[in-house]
């Protein structure tokens, strides 16, 4: 339904005032969402510094872990020189145990020999 009592009071003023308002209002929000977005840029430059943070570290990480390996390596080489010599050892002691029987055993024979001459003086 058309009302044209309302439409009298709607002039060329009113509609500017009614404009230049809405004009200010919609700068006033862009200005506000170009603050936010400075803020957002802010904080995502924050965020890349900290990754280029975190992916020195991981790297750091990565480079002790890399020595450590060495290190563990190392320690292998020298083990299995430890066991070398061990078991150069145990061989060495096997054949002075062997040394050891042969001259008991030559120790008993020459005793029964001289008991053998004793007796049959």
């Amino acid at each position: 339904m058309f009302i044209p009592h309302i439409m009298m009071n709607i002039n060329e003023d009113t509609v500017a005032a009614a404009t230049m308002k809405s004009v200010k209002n919609i700068i006033m929000v862009m200005t506000i969402v170009n603050v936010a977005m400075v803020k957002v840029v802010a904080v995502m430059n924050a965020v890349k510094a900290a990754m280029v943070k975190v992916v020195m570290v991981v790297d750091a990480v990565k480079a002790a872990t890399a020595k450590v390996v060495t290190v563990m390596d190392a320690v292998k080489a020298v083990m299995v020189k430890v066991v070398t010599v061990m078991d150069a050892v145990k061989a060495a002691t096997a054949k002075v145990v062997t040394v050891v029987d042969a001259v008991k055993a030559y120790v008993a024979c020459l005793t029964t020999g001289i008991c053998i001459l004793w007796c049959s003086l």
